[in-house]
């Protein structure tokens, strides 16, 4: 009882608001199913014996599939012209340029969509905030 409550049974009482959102929802979940597993089987492992119902798991966020493509369409491009484009639905299909390692072209061809959006970012960060980058660096 003490570790479902709701509120904190130590010295300094306090509302539990991790338990009390999981009482008063219908669903809790992680943002991914490492997340979700973790919140069953460690941080809330209580709470989801007694509402096993209530926990489930729903990926949220942006697929890097999807960060590629909004992110840097000429390089998306690039892919696609290489091995199709099922790696929008399937990253895994990603594993496909890796035989394209060796070819100088391809290298040349992704090597040049990448400079040509950091060159884009560096315009952009320079007429936004007035900092300048040189496009030539690695940016993290």
């Amino acid at each position: 009882m003490q570790r479902v409550s709701l509120i904190e049974e130590g010295s300094l009482q306090h509302v539990r608001m991790a338990n009390l959102a999981i009482v008063g929802s219908h669903s809790t979940n992680g943002v991914a199913e490492i997340h979700s597993e973790l919140l069953r089987n460690t941080t809330m492992k209580d709470l989801a014996e007694t509402f096993p119902e209530r926990f489930n798991n729903k990926t949220n966020g942006v697929t890097p599939r999807r960060w590629l493509l909004l992110s840097n369409p000429e390089l998306a491009r690039t892919i696609t012209e290489a091995i199709g484009d099922g790696w929008v639905t399937d990253l895994n299909q990603l594993s496909m340029l890796a035989p394209l390692a060796g070819d100088k072209g391809f290298r040349d061809r992704f090597k040049k969509a990448k400079q040509q959006a950091k060159s884009q970012f560096a315009i952009w960060l320079k007429s936004t905030f007035g900092q300048t980058v040189d496009p030539e660096t690695i940016f993290d």
